[in-house]
């Protein structure tokens, strides 16, 4: 996720009452990205430069494995919620489709016997 914003803001996994089961939510600073802080709420703040255009970009890791509400679902639905740390009116919420990695199995491709 990548805002303009001056302003700390602060990233959140919308609904997620069971810890990482939707993801988790990181920096992309290197420094302040470690396994302890990667969870469903992250405050990134811009960089301490002098660019025109200030970017907070916020890192989304989709969780190992999920399980759909039901076996026709095709896919899983994330919601994060942005707001600015300064002034929790200024939000807005965005959305990510998480899809299944379709599984592929081919018998004998790699097999030693030639025509």
């Amino acid at each position: 996720m990548v805002a303009s914003s001056e302003n700390p803001l602060n990233f959140s996994i919308v609904g997620d009452e069971n810890s990482q089961s939707s993801g988790t939510l990181s920096s992309l600073s290197f420094a302040e990205t470690s396994p302890s802080s990667q969870n469903s709420s992250v405050i990134v703040s811009p960089p301490e430069n002098d660019t025109e255009v200030p970017l907070v970009v916020a890192v989304y890791t989709p969780p190992l494995t999920y399980t759909n509400s039901s076996a026709n679902d095709t896919h899983k639905t994330i919601k994060i919620f942005v707001e600015d740390a300064d002034k929790p009116s200024i939000n807005t919420e965005s959305s990510l489709s998480l899809y299944r990695v379709p599984v592929v199995m081919v018998h004998g491709i790699w097999s030693t016997y030639w025509l």
